[in-house]
C-alpha cells in the first residue's frame, strides 16, 4: 500500500514485502559466523539454531502492521519487533545452552534468520556443506 503526501512520498511496506526485500540482498559473506574455521564463537550452536529456527513457535504481534521506516537497519529492526518467539523452546529444540540471546543476536544481526521462520539460502548451503564434509559425502 502506498500513501502520497504533498511534496514527499511515504511508502508503507508490509512484513512479507520486507522479508522478500532482504532475501534478495543475501550474500555468501553473511554466513562467515557459521564456518567451521571460525574459532571465536560457538559455530556448532549457531548452526543448530539455524536448523531449529523453522521448527520453533513464533507469532506475529500485529499481522496488519506496516512501516514507513527508511534504511535497512531500521526496517530489519522493525521486522523483528513484529514477532514473538519462545527462546526456551528454541533452546530445547536446538540443544544450546544459556547463551541463546547472544547467539540469536549474531544470527539475526547477520540476517541469517528471518522473523517469518525461514532461513537464508546461503546459511542453508553452508550447513549442508558442513554436514556433507562431516559425513564424508
Amino acid at each position: 500500500m502506498e500513501f502520497l503526501m504533498t511534496k514527499s512520498r511515504i511508502s508503507f511496506r508490509g512484513f512479507e514485502e520486507l522479508i522478500e526485500f532482504f532475501k534478495k540482498k543475501e550474500t555468501p559473506e553473511d554466513t562467515a559466523c557459521l564456518m567451521p574455521e571460525e574459532r571465536f564463537i560457538d559455530t556448532d550452536s549457531l548452526r543448530r539454531l539455524v536448523i531449529a529456527w523453522p521448527k520453533a513457535r513464533r507469532s506475529r504481534i500485529n499481522p496488519w502492521a506496516t512501516t514507513s521506516e527508511e534504511g535497512d537497519v531500521a526496517c530489519w529492526r522493525w521486522l523483528w519487533e513484529q514477532v514473538d518467539y519462545d527462546q526456551e523452546e528454541l533452546k530445547r529444540i536446538a540443544g544450546v545452552g544459556s547463551n541463546i540471546t547472544s547467539l540469536m543476536d549474531i544470527l539475526i544481526g547477520n540476517r541469517l534468520l528471518y522473523p517469518d521462520g525461514t532461513v537464508s539460502l546461503w546459511a542453508q548451503k553452508v550447513i549442508r556443506q558442513v554436514f556433507k564434509t562431516r559425513l564424508g559425502i
